[in-house]
């Protein structure tokens, strides 16, 4: 549930501030993003590059972040833990609990390549090889923290950077 719940946040976020500050005009008028259709521009499932469109939930969340600024303000480590909860996610969302031998090599693998910390998974082994992959507690743990941090990062983001200051005339 903690991936579902990340996202809806990233999107739900991104609806709100694309609808409620930035109605008419984008915050940087040469990013790609805003070349997109209008649909597009504030869905963070999506990534913009070379006028076209794919989906990368990740990509999607930092190429906006990185639009309007808020990229900064996240944990450092944000990027490695959404692409191993996504990952995870899809994989049991797809496979369920055993999943094929292919797709166990697969995870092991990318665990690997993406330098994430290995304790972020409880692996199962059968004849020494991945058998079912689970989140560790300490990964939950520092998902739960980084929750907390991201929703900081965004709610400082919104008083700072897009609501008007007292005083000061829009």
């Amino acid at each position: 549930m903690l991936a579902p719940l990340l996202e809806t946040v990233f999107y739900q976020c991104f609806q709100s501030i694309g609808k409620r500050f930035y109605p008419a005009t984008h915050p940087h008028k040469t990013h790609g993003r805003w070349l997109a259709a209008h649909g597009i521009q504030w869905d963070c499932h999506f990534v913009v590059a070379n006028g076209s469109t794919h989906k990368d939930i990740v990509k999607g969340i930092f190429q906006l972040s990185d639009a309007v600024g808020l990229t900064s303000r996240f944990p450092a480590d944000l990027k490695a833990v959404l692409s191993a909860l996504f990952a995870y996610r899809n994989s049991m969302f797809h496979h369920g609990f055993e999943w094929t031998v292919e797709e166990r090599k697969s995870f092991a693998k990318r665990i690997e390549n993406e330098g994430w910390p290995i304790d972020w998974f409880s692996v199962a082994t059968s004849d020494g090889k991945p058998w079912i992959f689970s989140l560790s507690d300490k990964f939950i743990r520092h998902c739960n923290k980084t929750i907390e941090e991201v929703l900081q990062a965004i709610g400082g983001f919104v008083c700072d950077e897009l609501l008007p200051k007292e005083g000061v005339e829009n």
